[in-house]
């Protein structure tokens, strides 16, 4: 099955739209999952009439997008880094040269 837009929505506007859908839902239930036509009888996609709003809302979307994908790098980086630290610091415990200038209550 496939979907063209019509010449109201532009496809940028119905792939965000279609990324709110769950297609699980939709589906028929048998084993091998599909959708028909019908799977659409009763769904109502709400979408400015304009095209230049329908597009100014997409370029929102991939702003968004992108920055989302920029804070998981920088977060990932965050996290890579933390290991590599805790790896070092167990390193140099089990090595014998990590020092704690904290006071020992056993001594």
């Amino acid at each position: 099955m496939a979907l063209i837009p019509s010449k109201d929505i532009t496809s940028d506007y119905l792939y965000f739209w279609f990324k709110t859908v769950d297609l699980n839902e939709l589906s028929n239930g048998a084993n091998v999952p599909q959708i028909n036509n019908y799977s659409f009888d009763d769904t109502f996609i709400n979408f400015p009439k304009l095209i230049e709003e329908q597009e100014q809302i997409v370029a929102k979307l991939d702003k968004i997008l992108d920055y989302n994908e920029e804070l998981i790098i920088k977060y990932q980086q965050k996290l890579t880094n933390l290991e590599d630290l805790k790896k070092s610091l167990l390193e140099q415990a089990f090595a014998g040269k990590l020092t704690c200038n904290e006071p020992n209550p056993t001594h």
